[in-house]
């Protein structure tokens, strides 16, 4: 975590619009390597932590249901379209010409839209918390 985001959080902290932030026990600018020694988390630290780390335990407990959920519809969407390819050769075979193939593949690819969707919207909110979790220490 870069040393301004780290001392965001300390309770030590002062903040002077001239020079920025400084730590309130030694009234200079932080110079740690990696974490201040002395750093104090205050209550709003501890809570947006403790926000973070929940919503990161929800996503982990909703990686198995998403990834479930791309490979069932995921399946069924292209089962739709080998199906339908199936019976537009056997009506063709028939001697009739039908649309209904562009609407079973259209039908199939909507199931395999539908599987990603879930997907797509848990790895953005993964992203986020693990943005959130690394500029947070």
């Amino acid at each position: 975590m870069e040393i301004s985001r780290h001392c965001t959080f300390c309770e030590h902290k002062k903040f002077d619009f001239t020079t920025g932030n400084l730590c309130g026990i030694t009234h200079e600018k932080a110079d740690f390597i990696r974490k201040c020694p002395k750093i104090e988390f205050d209550e709003n630290a501890k809570e947006e932590i403790a926000k973070i780390n929940l919503e990161d335990k929800d996503l982990q407990e909703q990686k198995s249901k998403v990834i479930r959920h791309l490979i069932l519809y995921s399946i069924v969407g292209v089962a739709i379209i080998l199906a339908d390819i199936y019976f537009t050769q056997k009506l063709f075979e028939a001697g009739w010409i039908s649309t209904g193939s562009l609407i079973g593949i259209s039908f199939g690819m909507g199931f395999i839209g539908y599987a990603f969707t879930p997907y797509i919207k848990y790895t953005n909110a993964h992203s986020v918390v693990k943005s959130q979790k690394k500029r947070n220490g």
